[in-house]
């Protein structure tokens, strides 16, 4: 590791490296937009191995709803609750 960037892991220990780690929802569906209780506070996951590739849009529609306050109709069913 480049010490500069984190210099107060210097001294640090590695205890264990995970790899290859992808959440998936109980319903089997993403997760995406605000959190609710939390301010500015917002998630895009839980897609598993199958739908890693709706990352890209997935995190246009959480952005959007970031910056415009309002979140895409079609990523509604998936909001956090």
């Amino acid at each position: 590791m480049d010490r500069r960037t984190a210099p107060g892991l210097a001294d640090a220990t590695l205890l264990e490296i995970r790899v290859g780690i992808r959440p998936v929802a109980v319903d089997g569906h993403p997760v995406l937009g605000p959190v609710p209780g939390r301010t500015n506070v917002h998630v895009a996951t839980g897609y598993g191995t199958d739908r890693l590739l709706l990352g890209a849009y997935s995190a246009a529609l959480v952005a959007g709803s970031m910056t415009d306050e309002v979140l895409d109709p079609v990523a509604a069913p998936f909001v956090p609750s």
